[in-house]
């Protein structure tokens, strides 16, 4: 319930179930998580991190973790934002450049250099790219 109370029931009652009958609506149509976003983003990623698995990766893999870890902590909160939405969540760069207010290109440009940064920043730490 609102903060106070709707002078008027019926509209009130009408927008919350239209809101709940929406969000029931895209439940329901919406495709499975990421869709086709993620096979992009591995494929953005394939330079960064290697899908070779050898015992050395295996045992390394918690120290690949906290590497990662660190260096996504370093980033700045908005790279770091842009960064986690696109390679966890596996947000489109059109969703992420709307909620930024920013274009596509830059999104993705920013996306480019922080690979490239991390591709950097792994590799001083000794992990085979």
């Amino acid at each position: 319930m609102p903060t106070h109370w709707p002078e008027q029931l019926a509209p009130f009652l009408g927008k919350i179930t239209r809101n709940l009958s929406f969000n029931k609506y895209k439940h329901d149509h919406a495709e499975k998580r990421g869709s086709s976003e993620i096979t992009l983003v591995l494929e953005e990623l394939t330079d960064c991190v290697s899908d070779i698995d050898n015992v050395e990766q295996i045992i390394n893999h918690q120290e690949l973790i906290k590497a990662i870890n660190s260096f996504v902590r370093s980033l700045s909160p908005k790279k770091r934002n842009i960064f986690v939405r696109r390679y966890w969540y596996a947000d489109s760069v059109s969703d992420i450049a709307s909620d930024y207010g920013m274009l596509q290109g830059t999104i993705s440009k920013t996306l480019e250099r922080t690979r490239k940064q991390l591709k950097v920043f792994l590799a001083e730490r000794g992990f085979d790219l």
